[in-house]
């Protein structure tokens, strides 16, 4: 009985095509569910993660960019913005200073450089 439904199974094209088929839709599927969770969860992650004034205050509306439009584009490209330096007056040792700056230099490039 299974050799006979086993055999006819196999001999039938149509039957197989379509086994084939539903199997590739399936895991079409399943690596879609997959991907699409991801990317909700990082885009989730990335709007719960971020306090709410690092929101606010690094947004520019229509309105600010209208109201100092050169302001607001070299605040968005970056051009013509001095480099403030976060640790002056505060005194460190110096091995702990030299670690700071260059934290400081990477993370301003890193920001530059929007990566």
């Amino acid at each position: 009985m299974l050799g006979e439904g086993l055999s006819s199974y196999l001999t039938d094209g149509e039957k197989l095509r379509n086994t084939a088929f539903m199997i590739s839709l399936a895991a079409v599927g399943i690596y879609s569910a997959k991907t699409t969770a991801g990317i909700a969860g990082r885009f989730i992650e990335a709007r719960l993660g971020k306090p709410s004034l690092v929101r606010e205050t690094s947004r520019i509306t229509m309105s600010q960019f209208f109201r100092s439009p050169i302001s607001s584009t070299q605040r968005i490209t970056g051009i013509g913005m001095q480099s403030q330096d976060a640790l002056k007056g505060i005194v460190l040792e110096e091995s702990l200073d030299s670690q700071l700056r260059k934290i400081a230099v990477s993370t301003a490039h890193t920001k530059k450089n929007k990566a």
